[in-house]
């Protein structure tokens, strides 16, 4: 009998003992996140992020992008902290995107010309001299295209597009020689993106040169090109003031620029941190983006200005003539992409409503 009682005295403060250790854990409030199947359950774990950018840590897009990491942290109250790895660190201008896809990285900053060909609707912001003169328009007429043509929408079907928006508008800026006409382009080193600019440079009889902005200071000050094409932000995140000195403020295009994160991983987010993600990932938050570019511009501007630089406008004929060579250019792009289910010329003109509407 005592045997019997000791028994069942030993198994009841096993079982006490157990049931005061698994207590704190079906007590808890907080729940894992499934991140399988987009669980909104709340979690402890801190979502880390890797976000790749190219431009220097000091420029005015690096320190937007930071901005909004810290926006995104607080949204989600503290679950999402986003790491900025500016300057090429994480991935090379050009690998980013491919970076992102991989899931090499989980966010970036991509410069569509930079790709060729494989953002091509959202790539008809490049085409030039179209009249979008301030990077607002021109987000402003890409977020009216991606609202209204879900083949624009398909282009990013491989990633999960947070922000879209355009920089201001390129202009020509050399060192030695002022451009102020189509004559004075002949023969001429520029660097330019890849794209409009390098074809129109070449249809005005320059001859352009595709390299990295990291690399121009350098190639500015030995000669080996003779100035860019650009625009004031890159020219001052880039310190070209130091070896530029001549400004042509003719709007030649505008580049796109996306906020892309790997699909899988988002996909693998919950649902809540999701939404609070987007809510401040969206058109209004690609406008400040755009607005960066205007706010530096004006900066960089009054610097150029205040240092003696040289602020050229060009003459109504010189303008009508480089806009001349460009007609052809702009009418061979929808003759390219039209196919028998999308009609690229509506497309076009949509843009063109576009930017007339946000003008």
């Amino acid at each position: 009998m005592s045997l019997k009682n000791g028994f069942y005295k030993g198994s009841i403060s096993v079982i006490l003992v157990l049931g005061m250790l698994m207590m704190p854990l079906s007590g808890c409030s907080e729940k894992a996140v499934d991140s399988s199947n987009g669980s909104t359950e709340e979690s402890t774990e801190t979502i880390k992020l890797s976000f790749a950018t190219y431009d220097p840590a000091q420029s005015g897009n690096t320190i937007y992008q930071q901005e909004w990491a810290d926006k995104i942290k607080e949204a989600t109250n503290g679950k999402v902290e986003i790491t900025i790895y500016p300057g090429g660190t994480l991935a090379a201008a050009t690998d980013i995107l491919d970076a992102v896809k991989t899931g090499a990285c989980d966010m970036g900053w991509v410069f569509t010309s930079f790709y060729p060909g494989q953002f091509p609707l959202t790539d008809i912001a490049t085409l030039p001299m179209l009249g979008i003169n301030s990077a607002t328009q021109g987000t402003n007429m890409l977020w009216d295209l991606y609202e209204n043509t879900d083949e624009l929408k398909k282009e990013y079907d491989d990633f999960q597009m947070l922000m879209l928006y355009t920089n201001n508008p390129n202009i020509i800026s050399t060192s030695d020689k002022p451009v102020q006409s189509m004559s004075d382009l002949k023969g001429m080193k520029l660097r330019c993106p890849a794209g409009a600019a390098t074809d129109m440079v070449t249809a005005w009889g320059g001859t352009p040169i595709l390299m990295g902005p990291g690399d121009m200071y350098q190639s500015i000050e030995k000669g080996v090109i003779e100035g860019c094409v650009f625009e004031y932000l890159g020219i001052g995140s880039y310190k070209l003031t130091e070896v530029l000195n001549n400004f042509t403020e003719m709007p030649i295009n505008v580049g796109p620029f996306l906020v892309l994160m790997n699909k899988a991983k988002w996909d693998s987010l919950p649902e809540d941190v999701k939404t609070a993600i987007s809510s401040v990932s969206n058109k209004e938050t690609s406008l400040g983006a755009a607005k960066v570019f205007e706010d530096v511009a004006a900066d960089v501007r009054k610097e150029i200005a205040s240092n003696g630089g040289n602020l050229i406008t060009v003459t109504e004929e010189a303008y009508n003539e480089f806009k001349k060579a460009t007609v052809e250019y702009n009418s061979a792009w929808y003759g390219e992409h039209k196919t028998s289910e999308f009609d690229a010329e509506k497309y076009y003109e949509k843009a063109l409503e576009a930017i007339e509407k946000n003008k």
